[in-house]
């Protein structure tokens, strides 16, 4: 008991200050108590803020997101009522669409409302869609089939020329959209080409998206310019004969399609409609022999035995795809003459048959 009892004072003379103290020993326990005392004030504050951080409402800890899909990130960060900022670099590690690095990192206590940065992985830099700026048609394809395999993920659709006097003829000059993108991104690509410097007065094609068929063979016609058409059945009476897309873009210069002999392949919406058991309107595409000099076209339709009736004239050089368009019973024909011979016969009721 004496032993504890001298310990006890022993702890007691060491701690607090006495009068027999001297001047050096009074102001090293002075010191200690600033320490210890700092000490305990460092920790009291601590333990209030994080108290007060835990258990208010407005606050919340931020979530562990890294290694989660970008879908199930941005979940997380919702439920949380925080704002996510996404950052997107290529990884050769790690697969595309994967957060990799956060900030603030998790565990943190933020008031709701506040920013979590977080990176998302790309993917492989070779995922990337190329930049085509430069490139010709044949280098752009061979490019894709090389980079592909031959399947290319991606509808490509046609170009759009525009004069540009920076940029060579036949190169190009924009891609929509623009290269970085991971390719899975990527529905459809666009490319713009350059028809050189402007020429004053030289016709290009137009876009004849949404037009109808008969008003655009007429003014091919007299350009002499090749076309055909591919059909699509549509059930609307309004979208008969509307063309839907063609195969050469806009801008393209009508010298060159001439030159080239290229034809363009229009799509068409085609409406067949059965009046009754016996009568049917429809579209027959009639192909025009090209000649050098102009020719008179007549079409004529006839009912059975009925007299033939004139539906279509006009003087052309041929070479295109007509549509004729028609109203008739299942017995009736269409007559074509040129120059006032008849060089074809067409059976309207195979046509019904076909279709």
């Amino acid at each position: 008991m004496i032993y504890f009892k001298n310990i006890f004072k022993k702890i007691i003379s060491t701690v607090f200050i006495n009068p027999e103290d001297s001047d050096i020993l009074k102001a090293k326990k002075i010191i200690w108590y600033s320490t210890i005392g700092s000490v305990f004030i460092m920790i009291f504050v601590a333990w209030t803020i994080f108290i007060l951080l835990t258990f208010t409402k407005n606050n919340v800890k931020v979530p562990m997101i890294e290694g989660d899909n970008i879908y199930i990130a941005l979940n997380k960060l919702y439920e949380k009522r925080l704002i996510a900022k996404t950052i997107t670099q290529f990884s050769d590690e790690i697969d595309s669409g994967i957060v990799f690095d956060q900030n603030p990192k998790q565990g943190y206590i933020v008031k709701k409302g506040r920013i979590v940065s977080f990176t998302v992985s790309l993917g492989k830099k070779d995922s990337a869609l190329p930049d085509f700026r430069g490139f010709n048609l044949f280098e752009l394809e061979d490019s894709l089939y090389k980079k592909f395999n031959s399947k290319i993920p991606f509808e490509i659709e046609n170009p759009v020329y525009e004069y540009n006097s920076e940029v060579e003829k036949g190169r190009i000059i924009k891609q929509m959209p623009k290269d970085g993108i991971p390719v899975n991104n990527v529905k459809k690509l666009k490319v713009w080409i350059s028809n050189g410097p402007k020429q004053e007065g030289a016709p290009v094609l137009k876009n004849y998206t949404g037009k109808h068929i008969e008003e655009v063979s007429k003014e091919l016609s007299d350009l002499e310019i090749f076309f055909n058409c591919d059909f699509d059945l549509v059930a609307k009476r309004d979208d008969d004969m509307i063309i839907t897309n063609q195969s050469i873009g806009e801008g393209k210069l009508l010298s060159e399609i001439l030159e080239e002999q290229k034809v363009i392949v229009f799509r068409v919406n085609k409406y067949l409609e059965k009046e009754d058991n016996d009568s049917f309107k429809g579209t027959y595409l009639l192909d025009l022999p090209k000649k050098p000099i102009p020719y008179s076209l007549d079409i004529k339709i006839q009912h059975g035995n009925s007299k033939e009736k004139s539906i279509k004239k006009l003087n052309t050089k041929g070479g295109v795809s007509l549509p004729v368009l028609y109203y008739a019973k299942k017995d009736s024909k269409i007559q074509i003459y040129i120059d006032n011979k008849l060089y074809k016969t067409i059976n309207l009721s195979n046509e019904l048959k076909e279709n």
